[in-house]
């Protein structure tokens, strides 16, 4: 694969990604499932981290692209 100077191919990217991103994802999600029985489902807090765990799967998704 050819590639330009400061930039990697696509399986650079991918492996650094699954090297680098998976473990903080994993990280994320584990905060957000013990984080959120401790908080007010209708506060601020609660309503973000509702949101952001329904739309999880599609966030972790970043790193297999």
């Amino acid at each position: 694969m050819i590639t330009n100077q400061g930039q990697r191919g696509h399986s650079q990217r991918a492996e650094l990604r699954k090297r680098l991103a998976l473990p903080i994802l994993r990280a994320f999600e584990k905060w957000i499932v013990n984080y959120y029985p401790k908080v007010l489902s209708k506060r601020r807090m609660g309503r973000a981290l509702s949101y952001t765990y329904s739309l999880f799967r599609r966030l972790s998704r970043y790193q297999l692209d």
